[in-house]
C-alpha cells in the first residue's frame, strides 16, 4: 500500500517512484498537490500515503510556543537593552538552539553568563505553559499515528525537561515513540545528527519516513539526514523553506492529509 511506495523516495530512482506514487493518488482523486520540479509548492490542503515513521519538529510544528518564548526572551534580556522583535524572533530564535540564540543576541556576554540566561528563560517557560498549546492539527495526527501502529519521533533543539513537560501539558506524551532533545545529539539543529538520532532510535531508514519543520534550520536539518520534508509555513512566506530542502509545504499541519 501507501507506506511501500517510501522505499527508496530519497534516492534518484524513488523519486521516479515516488512521482508515480502521486500520479496513483491524483488518478484516484485522493490528491491535491504534485511534486513536478524541485521547488517546493504550497497548497490548501496536501495528501499524501502514510509513511512508516512519522518525525516532527516540536516548537512551531507540532506546537505554538511562540508567544511563550517571546514573552520570556525579552524578560531575561531586558536589563541587557535588548528586545526581540517578531522580525528578530523569526530570523534569530526560530529553529535555533539557545546557546547559538544566545551568542547572536549578546555576542560580547561571557558564554557562562549568555547560558544563565537561556537557563532561566526555559525555567520560565515552564511557569507559563499556559501560554502553549497544539498547533492547528498536532493532536489528530498523533491520533492517527497511533491508530496505525506509525511510531513518531519529536526532534527539538529544545531542553529535554521543557520538551517533556510541555509534550505531557498537551497530552501527546502517550503518542510519542521517542524525544530527541538537545542534551542527545553532539551537534543540533541544522546539523543532521538530531534526525539520524531520531532514524536510529526508530529503526527505520530515511525513504521510509516523513518529517515536519517549520523552520530553515529544521528543514535543512531533516533533509541533509536524507528525510522528505514538509515545511510548515504558518503565516510566512515558504520562501525559505523551499530554499533550504522543503519537498514540499503547507500552512499548517491540518492542511495535510495521510491516506491508507
Amino acid at each position: 500500500g501507501g507506506r511501500q511506495a517510501w522505499r527508496h523516495g530519497g534516492t534518484r530512482a524513488g523519486r521516479r517512484r515516488w512521482s508515480g506514487v502521486l500520479h496513483a493518488f491524483a488518478g484516484s482523486g485522493r490528491l491535491t498537490q504534485e511534486r513536478h520540479d524541485t521547488h517546493a509548492q504550497l497548497a490548501p490542503m496536501l495528501t499524501l500515503p502514510w509513511p512508516r515513521a512519522l518525525l516532527l519538529d516540536m516548537d512551531g510544528t507540532l506546537i505554538d510556543s511562540d508567544e511563550a518564548h517571546l514573552v520570556m526572551f525579552n524578560e531575561v534580556l531586558a536589563p541587557y537593552g535588548v528586545t526581540v522583535t517578531h522580525e528578530i524572533f523569526a530570523r534569530v530564535v526560530m529553529g535555533s538552539a539557545n546557546e547559538a540564540i544566545m551568542q547572536a543576541l549578546l555576542p560580547d556576554l561571557p558564554a557562562a553568563e549568555r547560558a544563565a540566561l537561556a537557563l532561566r528563560k526555559e525555567r520560565l517557560v515552564l511557569q507559563r505553559l499556559d501560554l502553549v498549546r497544539a498547533s492547528d492539527g498536532a493532536l489528530p495526527l498523533l491520533q492517527a499515528a497511533g491508530e496505525r501502529s506509525v511510531p513518531v519521533a519529536v526532534v527539538t533543539n529544545a531542553p529535554r525537561e521543557n520538551a517533556a513537560a510541555i509534550l505531557s501539558h498537551l497530552n501527546m506524551s502517550p503518542s510519542v515513540t521517542t524525544l530527541v532533545a538537545i542534551e542527545d545529539v553532539t551537534r543540533p539543529k541544522p546539523h543532521p545528527t538530531p534526525y539520524q538520532e531520531a532514524l536510529r532510535r526508530l529503526r527505520v531508514v530515511a525513504d521510509d519516513a516523513l518529517a515536519f519543520e517549520d523552520s530553515v534550520s529544521g528543514v535543512r536539518s531533516a533533509a541533509a539526514a536524507g528525510l522528505r520534508v514538509i515545511g510548515v509555513t504558518g503565516d510566512r512566506h515558504r520562501a525559505g523553506l523551499d530554499q533550504a530542502g522543503a519537498w514540499a509545504c503547507a500552512r499548517r499541519l491540518s492542511d495535510v492529509v495521510l491516506a491508507d
